[in-house]
């Protein structure tokens, strides 16, 4: 978000949280650190909703403030595990050419566990309902070239059905997945896939039960997606370690994910009903998710520590039903280190 803009703001306090209300006023940004915003565009991207009219804007995290604000999001602690990587960073706000973001690192070097590196995942303490629509954008600047870290922008509604046991476990997911090992030439030829997305989608979905579809199988499962897919229409314009604007189009009838405002993938099988919640995280996966892994990156001792970075200049949700997408409060609380260990990407 960019520092010094003026732009229109409503806002009512409730109990869990600050919601928006009838009371418009125009304000500096930089009274308004940490609060939720309405109708600004900022930090370059673009702020025109869909579906037609003046769609609502029921939430907006522009990372103005001089620390997360914890009011609207949740940090996954030291416990926390997926694949090669333990969590528990918090992320800084970092100001840059007069942009505000929050950036989330990667470390090589893991004080609390040698053999792991030390990731970030921060996540919304509100659950999104779909209702007839609507649009979640993120802007995100990449890390630069270091194949096996994963950086992923998604909404998900993960959970135990019963006792905590992995028979029991089951997640719906949309998933924007970014895996810099794609660029390792000799394992992805021709010259690596550094312009291929994991695009995934998953419905109510249990690997006991349902298993993995494989890497790019054609015919995927009724509850799962993880297919990869190129990106057509930029040709060596896109790179990930620039700025570049993700959407989530989230329709009772399909999903659409747009990059940069071009449609990359509908899908109309697969469609998550359940409201979730918003996740970054940046990570490295292990030699079970070949795409994801490189077996050149391994964690190192403090001496070594290297530190990569994802920035997040922004997050909006919006409503394409042209009525206000009420969100519902999520209670915040510490997801088990089983749950996160299971859900492998």
């Amino acid at each position: 978000m960019k520092i010094g803009q003026t732009c229109a703001v409503v806002f009512m306090l409730t109990p869990f949280n600050l919601r928006f209300a009838a009371a418009l006023v125009a304000l500096p940004v930089s009274i308004l650190a940490a609060s939720l915003l309405s109708g600004c565009g900022g930090g370059g991207g673009s702020s025109s909703g869909g579906g037609g009219g003046n769609p609502s804007l029921p939430f907006n995290e522009e990372f103005n403030g001089a620390s997360l604000n914890l009011s609207n999001w949740g940090v996954y602690g030291s416990s926390q595990e997926l694949q090669r990587t333990r969590f528990g960073t918090t992320p800084q706000i970092i100001t840059e050419n007069g942009v505000n973001f929050a950036r989330l690192t990667l470390d090589t070097y893991n004080p609390n566990n040698s053999n792991r590196f030390r990731g970030t995942e921060i996540y919304t303490l509100n659950r999104f309902p779909r209702g007839n629509g609507l649009e979640i954008e993120a802007r995100l600047r990449g890390p630069i070239n270091q194949p096996g870290i994963v950086f992923a922008f998604f909404t998900i509604y993960d959970r135990y059905n019963g006792a905590s046991t992995p028979a029991n476990y089951s997640k719906s997911e949309i998933d924007y997945e970014f895996l810099t090992a794609e660029q390792e030439a000799s394992k992805f030829p021709p010259g690596g896939q550094s312009r291929r997305l994991y695009l995934n989608v998953w419905d109510d979905w249990n690997e006991v039960r349902d298993g993995y579809d494989g890497d790019d199988d054609p015919t995927p499962s009724r509850l799962h997606d993880d297919k990869t897919y190129g990106l057509s229409t930029f040709g060596s314009n896109f790179n990930w370690k620039g700025w570049n604007t993700y959407k989530i189009r989230w329709y009772p009838n399909k999903i659409e994910y747009v990059l940069n405002d071009v449609v990359q993938r509908t899908e109309t099988r697969i469609l998550p009903d359940e409201d979730m919640s918003v996740h970054f995280n940046i990570w490295s996966g292990n030699s079970s998710f070949d795409q994801a892994y490189s077996e050149g990156f391994n964690p190192t001792n403090e001496a070594n520590n290297q530190t990569f970075n994802v920035d997040v200049d922004y997050l909006r949700v919006r409503s394409l039903s042209g009525t206000t997408a009420n969100s519902a409060p999520l209670q915040r609380y510490e997801i088990p280190a089983g749950a996160k260990s299971l859900r492998n990407r």
